[in-house]
């Protein structure tokens, strides 16, 4: 089973745009991830996803429901939507450039 890593760095995080990574905890949905085109053909539903704050030590595992395609710049940038999302003990994993990592498949 393939597993998606995302990262969510607390740099990255404004309150008032919902993109913390608590914010990700409640809703289940990361926004604007670049995934290449061979992750996401590997991603069936009920893959692992892993949501890292690499800089916070957090870390939070949930099932993968789908991609959904938002904007390409120019690369196509996804929004990840992620059921039971729960944290879980901090482990690194390596990202690429983008802070994505598909692993296992």
């Amino acid at each position: 089973m393939c597993t998606l890593v995302i990262h969510a760095p607390k740099s990255k995080c404004n309150p008032a745009l919902g993109n913390c990574f608590a914010d990700y905890l409640k809703t289940g949905i990361r926004k604007g991830y670049v995934i290449g085109k061979k992750g996401v053909s590997k991603l069936p539903p009920g893959s692992t996803v892993v949501l890292l704050d690499k800089e916070s030590k957090l870390r939070a595992e949930g099932s993968f429901v789908k991609l959904v395609p938002t904007k390409k710049t120019p690369q196509q940038r996804y929004d990840v939507h992620i059921e039971n999302l729960t944290t879980a003990p901090y482990k690194p994993d390596s990202l690429n450039h983008y802070g994505v990592a598909v692993l296992g498949c």
